[in-house]
């Protein structure tokens, strides 16, 4: 899950702001897996340990959020089938709530309310002319406030 989840430069927005490049949930992190809730609890354990671990890699020193701003870009290539190619725009936040909780574990991020994180629209790239064959998602975050 680690091959495709290299973190972006730290340094690239500024001081108050971060990219993530995490690869796409896996397809029992939808909100509308049917499958084993054994596999589906395996799937969400792997992804947010992946976004842990990429946000540790990643996070820049002294970074002190108390609010943030998250805008997420699925880049939905079809010819990496291993992840989840979301359909609309609320199965897509719902479907990287593990990635959301692996930020909060790696303290990037104090809780996941929704008085800690505004969310921007997520965009989703779907044809090959936007994705340009990516499988993944940019997390963009924002320090709104700092404590």
């Amino acid at each position: 899950m680690l091959r495709n989840a290299l973190p972006t430069n730290p340094n690239q927005g500024g001081p108050h702001s971060l990219t993530l490049d995490l690869p796409l949930p896996p397809k029992a992190c939808s909100p509308n897996f049917k499958g084993h809730w054994g596999e589906k609890g395996r799937a969400t354990k792997q992804y947010r340990e992946a976004a842990r671990l990429i946000c540790y890699a990643s996070k820049p020193k002294g970074w002190n959020a108390e609010r943030v701003r998250i805008h997420a870009e699925f880049f939905l290539s079809r010819h990496d089938t291993r992840g989840y190619h979301p359909l609309d725009k609320q199965n897509a936040i719902a479907s990287i709530k593990a990635a959301i909780d692996g930020l909060v574990d790696a303290k990037l991020i104090p809780n996941d309310s929704n008085h800690k994180i505004v969310w921007e629209d997520p965009i989703l790239h779907r044809s090959q002319k936007e994705h340009k064959g990516k499988a993944a998602v940019l997390l963009h975050i924002e320090v709104l406030d700092a404590d």
